[in-house]
């Protein structure tokens, strides 16, 4: 078992090497740099630990949190009116492929199977047609 966690950490390291990471990691300096987006970021958060204790209350005022989504929305929409925001979007984006590739590639060596990104074929497996793509239903 040794032997797989010393290949898992070889494998991270690799990855924290790729190219797409030091991109990753450059457009998060970059955007927090930014004290427009860090302003709007620390509005989003402040609203979402709002939203979350009102969650936990017994029973939450649905106008309030009514008006800390549209708080939350008004705040990422602001967010990817930021270039550096975008690019932090899209450099994030990548990376989480790049995470997937591995995965899928992962799943075939060690299962056989590919993950082809349906749904499975029944609506069982994902719990609506409408949203998911991959069925035939």
């Amino acid at each position: 078992m040794h032997n797989v966690f010393a290949k898992t950490r070889e494998l991270a390291d690799a990855i924290m090497q790729s190219e797409i990471y030091h991109q990753m990691r450059a457009a998060e300096e970059k955007a927090m740099k930014n004290p427009e987006a860090s302003a709007i970021l620390g509005e989003y958060m402040e609203a979402k630990g709002a939203v979350e204790m009102l969650l936990q209350s017994g029973d939450p005022d649905p106008a309030a949190l009514k008006e800390l989504s549209e708080k939350m929305d008004n705040c990422q929409e602001r967010l990817q009116l930021i270039d550096e925001i975008v690019q932090l979007t899209q450099t994030r984006e990548a990376f989480g492929n790049l995470i997937g590739q591995i995965n899928q590639l992962l799943r075939f060596i060690v299962s056989g199977q590919v993950d082809d990104g349906g749904c499975g074929g029944s609506c069982d497996s994902c719990g609506s047609c409408d949203s998911c793509g991959g069925c035939s239903h």
